[in-house]
């Protein structure tokens, strides 16, 4: 009987441990403060950042179309649709208070419809955003 009573007791921390909740792989949330983004300026017309992210709260000619979100890559993708006019071209400026922020711009146009992706990374950090501004024709 003692030695069942000593197994056991011998086993007890192995058990414990085992079974408890193991935080340390838990993912974090993405901070995209990280990034610094401080203004987005479309077609010449700044629009506000906020918490490092594009004011959800656009203008009378851009509004949100999409987005995506993967958590455990700490990656975000925001697709917007612009009005222009069919003789405007469609300009995109993303600038961060860092300096060590990636931001790459790929402008191209298809089929008579402008797109203008932008890419904002940094190095040292998890955190991947990509705006996606995709003109739409103001009809007159």
């Amino acid at each position: 009987m003692k030695k069942m009573i000593f197994i056991c007791m011998m086993m007890l921390p192995f058990v414990l441990f085992a079974c408890s909740k193991n935080d340390d792989n838990a993912p974090t949330k993405a901070n995209f403060d990280n990034l610094g983004i401080a203004s987005v300026t479309i077609n010449g017309k700044s629009y506000n950042v906020k918490e490092g992210l594009l004011d959800g709260i656009t203008g009378q000619n851009m509004v949100l179309t999409g987005s995506q979100y993967t958590e455990s890559t700490k990656k975000a993708q925001m697709e917007y649709a612009i009005i222009l006019s069919s003789q405007q071209t469609l300009s995109c400026v993303v600038q961060s208070k860092y300096t060590d922020v990636l931001i790459s711009v790929n402008a191209e146009s298809k089929d008579n419809i402008q797109t203008c992706t932008v890419q904002v990374s940094r190095k040292g950090y998890e955190e991947v955003l990509i705006y996606k501004f995709v003109q739409k024709t103001l009809v007159q």
